[in-house]
């Protein structure tokens, strides 16, 4: 298997697949990227390298690195922006279909959309909305939420409470009626801190480990990491590659091609975490139909 970093691993659960796309395999060549796709089956934990699509009108889709790849449906993937060489950051949205091993570019209308960034985080938060947060521009963090309708393709910016945390090459994914951001680049440098975005109310808290209300299991060693892409399988939240940054930054030796697991807890009931540690009662019975914009 290969070592990579800024790829994607994204699950198809009904599918029983998860497939990597895009990335970069050498830190001696950043601007060399890789436009394979792999695809590991979940039941037996084999590697599968599926041909090479045809171009389509924008380009090749997989040939980028630091983009987002999210679950659409039981079959599609939704892939936006990321650092595509030639044409450096971009803010395209693509859809590839795992039945058909195939790609569409939707038509997205109108002028609001996010500029184009790398480095971005993205996770589907209901039936139709994925929400894109944080990433680098080239001159400055991304520190705006923005959504995507994905029944007609429009984008929509939404205002948060707080202190948004200004990330760039970390990973989130969606527990309940949370966002929670893990590892990457802040402001200040690497990033160890868990930053979590209630999307009923809108407001920012941070994550302290040793927090008895901590939404994350800290059982394994928490290191600064960036590239890294994890996906959520049952209880369970599955690392793929990355570069480990304490011991030198995009260096070939630390490239990761582990599947590394951590148990993920879920908010007690009838409680919700804060930044203090503290217990609130509030919207325990929150699903994911009453996340709205």
């Amino acid at each position: 298997m290969f070592r990579s970093l800024a790829h994607t691993f994204t699950a198809l659960h009904e599918l029983g697949e998860a497939y990597v796309l895009g990335g970069i395999r050498s830190a001696q060549n950043l601007s060399a990227l890789d436009d394979s796709v792999w695809c590991l089956n979940l039941r037996t934990l084999r590697w599968e390298e599926l041909a090479p699509q045809p171009e389509t009108e924008e380009g090749v889709c997989a040939r980028r690195a630091f983009h987002t790849t999210t679950r659409l449906s039981d079959y599609e993937l939704v892939v936006f922006g990321g650092w595509t060489g030639a044409k450096d950051r971009d803010n395209s949205v693509f859809v590839f279909n795992a039945l058909k091993k195939s790609w569409t570019v939707p038509q997205v209308p109108g002028r609001a959309r996010p500029e184009p960034r790398q480095g971005h985080s993205a996770a589907k938060i209901n039936a139709a909305d994925i929400a894109v947060y944080g990433g680098w521009s080239g001159e400055s963090f991304c520190d705006s939420l923005w959504i995507l309708d994905t029944c007609s393709w429009t984008w929509t910016r939404v205002e948060t409470l707080g202190v948004s945390p200004q990330l760039a090459d970390h990973s989130c994914y969606m527990s309940d009626w949370w966002l929670l951001f893990n590892g990457g680049f802040s402001a200040e440098g690497e990033n160890a801190m868990t930053h979590a975005l209630d999307l009923v109310t809108k407001e920012w808290t941070e994550q302290q480990e040793g927090n008895d209300d901590a939404l994350l299991d800290f059982a394994l060693d928490r290191i600064a990491e960036v590239g890294q892409s994890e996906i959520r399988v049952g209880q369970y939240l599955i690392r793929l590659g990355g570069c480990d940054v304490s011991s030198g930054l995009y260096e070939d030796r630390n490239y990761s091609n582990v599947l590394e697991a951590r148990r993920v807890q879920r908010v007690s009931e009838g409680a919700s975490p804060s930044a203090t540690g503290a217990t609130s009662s509030g919207h325990d019975l929150v699903s994911g139909s009453d996340i709205k914009f």
